[in-house]
C-alpha cells in the first residue's frame, strides 16, 4: 500500500519524499526528518504520527501538512486525508497549493461510493466542414469507498452533421444513441482502468452495416492517462484499446502531449502544444489506421472548471491499410483545422 501513497504524490506532482523547505523550529524539523525515515522503512503509521505532532507545533507548515495528506490517503483515512489536503491548499505557496487541490480531488473521488462522471467533446472539422457532438454520462456505484471495482449504468450520445445513410451512405462519425450498464476496475489514485459494457444502441443514421433502428453493443476497454507538469512546460500521454462490437473490431488508440503554458491569469490559462495522435485496428479500416501531428492552443476560461477550448492544426497520414472493396478514397494524406470544446465532471 505504501505504493498507493507514492503513487498518489506522483499523479498529484508531490513528493511524500521530498525534504521540507522553508524555517521551522528545531523539534519540528526533527520530528519531519523522523516521518520521513518512518516512510522509507515503510511505517506509515509511524510517520502519520510524527508528521501530526509536526503540525501540531505548527498547523501553518504546509508542506508538513501535505505529506500527512498523502499518508493519511494510503491508510484510507479518508477525513484525514481531506483536512490535511485543505489545509495544505491555503499555503502562500503557488506549487504547493497547485498539489494540495489535485490531491483533495482525487481523495474526494476515492471517498465516494456513489458518482456521476460526464463528459463532453463537441469538435468541427473543417476538412469535412462537419459538426460531431459527443456526450457521455455514467452513474458509477461502489461496494465501498475503497474497492476498485464500480458497477454503473450510462448513456453515450454521438451524432455530425453530415453523415448520411440509405442504399448509398456517406458517414463521417458514428451517429448512434447508447443505454447501458458495466463495470469498471479501477484501483483508487490510478489513471488506468479496464471497463466491460453491455448497451442497447439506437442507430441515428442507417446503413447497410446498420440497418436496424436498434442492435446489441458490447465493449471491452483498458484506458489509461497520464500527465506531469514541470513548471511551465507539460506533457500528457493517453492510450486505450479494447474490442468494439458495434463495429465487431479491436480498436487502439494513443495520444501525446508536449506544450508550454503561455499564459497565465488569476482564472484563465493559454496553452501551446505539439500533438500526435496514432490509430489501429484488427479490421483494416482505413479511418482507423492514420497517424495525426500538428501544433494547437488550449484556452482554460476558467481554473477551477475542467472546461477548455482548443484549436489545433494537424497533418494526417493513412497507414495504407484498407480493407478489400473499401478503398481509401481520400488519398494517403491530408490536413484539418479543428476547434474542440471539451468538459469533464465528477459530481
Amino acid at each position: 500500500m505504501a505504493i498507493l501513497m507514492v503513487l498518489l504524490a506522483f499523479l498529484a506532482g508531490g513528493d511524500p519524499l521530498r525534504a521540507a523547505s522553508g524555517p521551522r523550529g528545531e523539534r519540528a524539523t526533527a520530528e519531519l526528518n523522523q516521518a520521513y525515515a518512518a516512510l522509507r522503512a515503510g511505517d506509515k503509521a509511524g510517520a502519520r504520527t510524527k508528521l501530526e505532532q509536526v503540525v501540531a507545533i505548527d498547523p501553518e507548515d504546509y508542506t508538513a501538512q501535505l505529506q500527512l495528506g498523502y499518508v493519511d490517503y494510503d491508510l484510507k483515512d479518508w477525513k484525514g486525508a481531506q483536512a490535511a489536503f485543505s489545509a495544505a491548499a491555503r499555503s502562500p505557496d503557488e506549487d504547493q497549493r497547485r498539489k494540495a487541490r489535485s490531491a483533495l480531488r482525487v481523495v474526494r473521488a476515492a471517498a465516494r461510493r456513489a458518482y456521476f462522471d460526464v463528459y463532453a467533446s463537441p469538435l468541427y472539422m473543417t476538412r469535412f466542414g462537419d459538426a460531431v457532438g459527443f456526450l457521455e454520462g455514467q452513474y458509477h456505484l461502489k461496494p465501498a469507498p475503497e474497492s476498485p471495482v464500480s458497477f454503473y449504468a450510462g448513456t453515450r450520445y454521438v451524432q455530425d452533421s453530415r453523415s448520411r445513410g440509405g442504399s448509398l451512405p456517406q458517414i463521417y462519425s458514428d451517429n448512434v444513441w447508447e443505454l447501458g450498464s458495466g463495470i469498471r476496475i479501477q484501483p483508487p489514485g490510478w489513471k488506468v482502468s479496464l471497463s466491460a459494457e453491455e448497451s442497447l444502441a439506437f442507430n441515428l443514421v442507417r446503413t447497410p452495416s446498420h440497418p436496424h433502428n436498434t442492435e446489441g453493443d458490447f465493449r471491452a476497454v483498458l484506458a489509461g492517462y497520464q500527465d506531469f507538469e514541470l513548471g511551465r512546460p507539460f506533457v500528457d500521454v493517453g492510450a486505450s484499446g479494447g474490442y468494439y462490437g458495434r463495429f465487431d473490431n479491436a480498436i487502439a488508440y494513443a495520444q501525446f502531449r508536449e506544450g508550454l503554458e503561455l499564459w497565465s491569469g488569476k482564472r484563465q490559462r493559454l496553452l501551446g502544444y505539439l500533438r500526435q495522435n496514432l490509430s489501429g485496428d484488427k479490421n483494416a479500416d482505413f479511418f482507423n489506421n492514420v497517424a495525426e501531428f500538428g501544433p494547437g492552443l488550449e484556452f482554460w476560461p476558467w481554473r477551477s472548471e475542467n472546461l477548455k477550448l482548443r484549436g489545433e492544426y494537424v497533418h494526417g497520414v493513412y497507414y495504407g491499410r484498407e480493407k478489400s472493396g473499401e478503398p481509401n478514397p481520400y488519398g494517403p494524406r491530408f490536413d484539418d483545422f479543428r476547434v474542440t470544446l471539451l468538459f469533464g465532471g465528477r459530481f
